[in-house]
């Protein structure tokens, strides 16, 4: 009896990248993957990095809920015969892009600061709806993102912004000193003082 001739992987969708029979966001479930019928043959399905085997079937879904990288999806036929087939592989792109605002920030009352990720994504969605790539703030609150890489696949992150209040410095009145008199000024308790003088401690 002739070795049948396995058939190629149909996915539900395809990827449009000769590099890969499909390519799915991590986390995609119910995802389908078949080869056309062939009378008499049965199908043996295997994903090793999954722990996946199906047996006499002509199509398969999966829940692709695994880190991201490159895995192999194979099929081999077997005839009505009992003849096996060559075992067709082929390679599915699990993508699982990674945001990251890179921390919480602190600024100063009447500063701002401008947010990035740290990798660049092909969209964005800013908390105030703004869909540039950075975005600058003055005031404190959770300033949060979605980002969608290249397979439209979404991730996202967030920061606090901290916003402190500026010192309020009260040195006291105006006073008028005679000859080689000296008075002492008091700037209050801070952590650290420049002075007009270029004095760096307080008081002076």
């Amino acid at each position: 009896y002739p070795v049948p001739v396995t058939g190629e992987i149909i996915p539900d969708e395809p990827s449009g990248d000769e590099s890969y029979i499909d390519i799915v966001c991590s986390g995609d479930d119910n995802v389908g993957y078949s080869i056309a019928e062939v009378t008499g043959s049965t199908f043996n399905w295997a994903i090793p990095d999954l722990n996946f085997i199906a047996e006499n079937s002509q199509q398969i879904t999966i829940d692709w809920n695994i880190t991201g990288g490159e895995y192999i999806i194979s099929v081999q036929e077997i005839s009505e015969y009992g003849c096996e087939g060559v075992v067709r592989e082929e390679t599915v792109l699990v993508s699982e892009p990674e945001t990251s605002l890179d921390g919480d920030k602190e600024i100063c009352e009447g500063e701002s600061v401008t947010i990035t990720t740290t990798t660049e994504f092909s969209r964005y969605l800013w908390y105030n709806g703004s869909t540039n790539q950075d975005i600058t703030v003055i005031d404190e609150g959770l300033i949060s993102v979605i980002t969608w890489d290249e397979y439209d696949c979404i991730s996202r992150d967030s920061v606090n912004i901290y916003v402190y209040e500026l010192p309020d410095v009260d040195l006291g009145n105006d006073t008028a000193i005679c000859g080689d008199n000296t008075v002492q000024v008091d700037a209050g308790n801070f952590i650290s003082y420049i002075w007009s003088t270029g004095h760096t401690s307080n008081p002076i």
